[in-house]
């Protein structure tokens, strides 16, 4: 995994993949 942080649909918590 990497460590890039994507924002959601929601924005609320951005996801490390």
């Amino acid at each position: 995994h990497n460590t890039i942080k994507k924002p959601q649909a929601q924005g609320r918590r951005p996801i490390c993949i």
